[in-house]
């Protein structure tokens, strides 16, 4: 018998003494004035925030697991939670394209996918809040992405009026500044998700009943669609299950370089299946 509760009290103590070597790394890395406020999670240096490359991969090499972990114990905390959710509705799938829409009607102003309605008006984004992911990011279907050549001379041709050979690219160099805004804001996330795991919890539960009433919704869709016999709009799957097939993000085998984080996450990782599992008492 497993006794939830303590589970979930001892890995919020270990990982809180993660969040607090994450927050000292980070400010032992930036300047005295901007340290404090990463740190704090108060907000970012004024500014262009940077990390040396040395300093942001030994941090993101240790916040990737963190994350996981802390994924597996909302979900672990949340496994007695239930929440009421209205009918589900059928999820429709992603359209490459965006329509420009005023007052109902189209304008006929197709934006290229994924951009703003403010960046088309040439307007500065305003800044979006990181919310703590409950999901874990699926992995790229397919073959790996081919990664740029480095190597040199890169002629293409010797004939007159050819193109010039194309640049290669800089090496990186370990002490190369590199905007880390975005890795900030993910450790803020993640010191608010330690600070309210009911909270959170209670996210986690609201998730999977819509989820699974959206699932619900989209596979009678179908069923009416296949009846009708008529072609009806695109729809795409409902993803149910928060966490990623095989080997947790930020995993590694048992090695030299495995920390009491990656122990950590393996205990997790099977506290959420457990958790995850249905009753079949």
């Amino acid at each position: 018998m497993i006794e939830w509760e303590a589970v979930v009290e001892t890995n919020r103590e270990r990982l809180w003494r993660v969040l607090e070597v994450l927050m000292t790394m980070v400010g032992l890395a930036l300047p005295a004035t901007s340290a404090r406020g990463a740190a704090q999670g108060a907000g970012l240096p004024e500014g262009r925030a940077t990390l040396p490359r040395r300093a942001y991969r030994a941090v993101l090499r240790l916040l990737l697991p963190t994350e996981s972990a802390v994924r597996r114990l909302i979900v672990v905390a949340a496994r007695d939670v239930v929440v009421e959710v209205g009918p589900g509705r059928p999820r429709l799938a992603a359209r490459r394209n965006s329509l420009f829409v005023r007052a109902g009607a189209g304008t006929g102003v197709v934006l290229p996918y994924g951009m703003s309605v403010a960046a088309f008006r040439g307007a500065a984004p305003r800044p979006r809040a990181y919310v703590f992911p409950l999901l874990d990011p699926l992995t790229r279907p397919g073959p790996p992405r081919p990664r740029a050549a480095r190597d040199v001379p890169r002629i293409l041709s010797l004939a007159p009026g050819a193109p010039p050979p194309a640049p290669v690219r800089p090496l990186c160099r370990p002490g190369d500044p590199i905007d880390a805004r975005r890795l900030f804001r993910r450790i803020a996330a993640l010191r608010a998700a330690l600070d309210d795991v009911p909270g959170q919890a209670l996210r986690f539960a609201r998730w999977r009943a819509r989820a699974a009433a959206d699932a619900r919704a989209t596979a009678q869709a179908r069923v009416r669609q296949a009846a009708a016999a008529v072609a009806g709009p695109a729809l795409r799957h409902v993803r149910q299950w928060p966490l990623r097939a095989g080997r947790p993000p930020g995993q590694i085998k048992p090695g030299p370089r495995r920390l009491d984080i990656h122990s950590t996450l393996g205990d997790m990782n099977y506290f959420a299946r457990e958790a995850l599992a249905p009753d079949t008492s």
